[in-house]
Parts: C-alpha cells; structure tokens; sequence
C-alpha cells in the first residue's frame, strides 16, 4: 500500500509540473496555516497546523482529476512530519444529473467537513464532525476513504443528492475490504427566497445524510472518547449514522446548525450498543470588508449511557481579519472547554495566520 501511495503521488506530480493533461483547464493552490496556542493546562507552542498543495486537472470534456497534498508539523499529532495524499480522485461528467467519482474522497457526510480548511472560520472543525463523520478520526484516514460516488451537479440545481459506496477502512491504511461496504448518502435542498419589504434575499440551505458500515475490525477509540476502549479498539459490529443541517444566509449574517446521531451495535458480544451523538450552532457576522466575528456552541456525547464526564462541551469566540480576496487572514479564538475535565482550567487562545503563497 506504501509502494502504491508513492506511485500516486509520483504520477499526479508529474501531472502538475508538466501540466500535461490540459494545460488550458488547470488549477493549482498552495497555503499554509501557521498557529500559536496558549491552553491554560500546558505550556504554549508554536505550530504548522498544515501546508497544503491541491489541483484538478480536466484531461477530457467529460473527465477531471482533482489531488490534494499535506504536511504538518509540531502540532502534537502522530500525522505530523510526514506528507501524505489526502484526497486523489477522477471525477467523470455524463450529464447533469450524473456524475461518477472515483478515488480517494470524503465520503458524502457533515456539513462542515466538506468547508474547505481555508474557509472554515473557526481554527479547528466541531469535535461532533471531526469524531462521528464516518471516516474521521481513523488512524491517517484525514476524514477521507476508498469507492465510487455517483451524484449531481449541485451548481445547476436547487437538489443535489450524493450516493457512496465504501471500504470503510478509511484512506491512508492498508487497502482492505473488512470493513466493507460503507454506504452514504446524502441530499440537500437550496433556495432563496425574500421575507417581507427586506431588500437582501434569504439563502438557506437543508440538508440530511444517512451511512450504514459493516465493521469486523475497525479502531474507533478516537472517535468515541470516554466509551469503553476494550470493545472500540476492535469494533466488530455494524454502526449507521444520521446528519441534519440547516444553514441560513442574508447579508453580511450567517447561520448554522448541525446535528449527528450515531449507533453502534456489537456484534456477538453481551455488551449493550453505544449512542453517540453531538451537534453545533454557529453565528458569524461580517463587520465591514475585513472583518468577521462569530459565536460557536458545540456539544458531543460519546456515549449516551455513560457518566457526563466523558461529554465535550465548548464555546467559541472568535475574531477574522481578511488581508485580501485571495483568502490571507489571521484569526483569533478564545475556546471556553466548559467541561473542565477533573476540575482542571483547559481554556484556549489560539492565533492562526493563513496565507496562500500561490493559486493559479
């Protein structure tokens, strides 16, 4: 699998150097996000949260690959230092109600997790999305897995609907179908519509998602903190999950919730099954063309049945100024971790500074 992962990223870089599968439909970016954080429980640090090279590439009318690279550094994490695919995928256009993905991709699931890393406004994703989409938190997966996609383009119409089929392993990892199949699905609904004598029209956005994976040996301690570790280490069962989303937008204002359910059911154990399940509302609001300030409250419970202890539970304030239009900002978060774990003062201040260095 190692020998594999070279070889991809051998031929998508030739792809990108040489610009040889069309040279007129090509996209290429390169960021970086560079961050200092201050907990109130450790000493402070410095940190390359992520450097990230991405690109597609149209080699036909009807045919796009699209790739993704990241390095990290000093951030405390066992993917540090390394440089890793994230995402390599073709995506194949037959008409505007179907499209095929193929590759290494996010499967179909959470809003917030399909924000680009350089648009989320906040400096870390919500602890319910990270854990509970299906392949977060999974060894070097980075939210993303192996299978086929068939879906619509979402820029056409109000509906789009998305369907996966999985290995479930998560990418990254040896290629495996034990933990197959993964099936997701997923569609939203868009409009905007006017209320009243309002100039600005109102945009909203519904959405809902459903996965169901067929697990004989999956690490799912990370993704479920607190719960029984002897049984999560090698879970052998079957989990389906739920997701809502509803996202609403007028002017410079800006609305989100979202909700995710998750069951876990073992399989030739006594051990009752586990639910998990955590949601967010975020509001953010531009104050002119350089600024924005938001508010996030974010609640995830690993394991219903157990003690509240093991809950997260945070509120976040946080303060954006945007250098350019090319997405160059510096952020500021003040993180409340209102569960205090042993009693222990675990607030956060982190300063992050995102700057492109090149899109074309």
């Amino acid at each position: 699998m190692k020998n594999l992962r070279i070889s991809m990223f051998s031929v998508i870089l030739s792809f990108v150097l040489t610009g040889s599968i069309s040279a007129s439909k090509n996209s290429l970016a390169c960021y970086f996000q560079y961050r200092y954080s201050l907990p109130q429980d450790e000493r402070d640090y410095f940190s390359l949260r992520r450097l990230a090279l991405f690109g597609k590439n149209q080699f036909a009318k009807w045919g796009t690959l699209s790739y993704r690279f990241i390095f990290k550094s000093g951030n405390r994490s066992s993917t540090d230092e390394q440089i890793y695919l994230q995402e390599a995928a073709v995506d194949l256009h037959f008409s505007r109600w179907l499209r095929v993905k193929i590759g290494q991709f996010k499967p179909p699931f959470g809003w917030e997790r399909f924000i680009p890393d350089y648009r989320v406004i906040s400096v870390e994703r919500s602890q319910v999305i990270d854990r509970l989409i299906p392949a977060g938190s999974i060894g070097a997966s980075f939210a993303r897995d192996y299978g086929i996609q068939v879906f619509n383009n979402a820029a056409k119409s109000p509906l789009s609907y998305e369907l996966a089929v999985m290995t479930g392993s998560g990418a990254n990892t040896t290629l495996t179908t034990k933990n197959a199949p993964l099936l997701v699905g997923r569609i939203s609904f868009k409009k905007a519509f006017k209320i009243l004598s309002l100039k600005k029209p109102w945009h909203w956005l519904m959405q809902v998602a459903y996965s169901y994976r067929h697990d004989n040996d999956i690490d799912l301690v990370k993704q479920l903190p607190g719960a029984n570790e002897e049984l999560s280490r090698h879970f052998k069962g079957s989990d389906s999950r739920f997701n809502a989303v509803l996202k609403l937008e007028i002017g410079s204002a800006d609305f989100t919730a979202e909700y995710i359910r998750a069951s876990f059911k073992f399989r030739g154990n006594s051990a009752p099954s586990v639910l998990a399940y955590g949601w967010y509302t975020q509001l953010s609001y531009l104050l002119g063309k350089n600024i924005e300030a938001f508010l996030k409250y974010e609640t995830f419970d690993p394991d219903k049945s157990r003690p509240a202890t093991v809950d997260i539970d945070r509120l976040t304030l946080g303060l954006n100024y945007y250098f350019n239009r090319k997405r160059s900002c510096l952020m500021l978060n003040y993180i409340l971790k209102l569960e205090k774990m042993n009693g222990i003062k675990n607030d956060m201040v982190v300063f992050q500074l995102q700057h492109f260095l090149f899109d074309i």
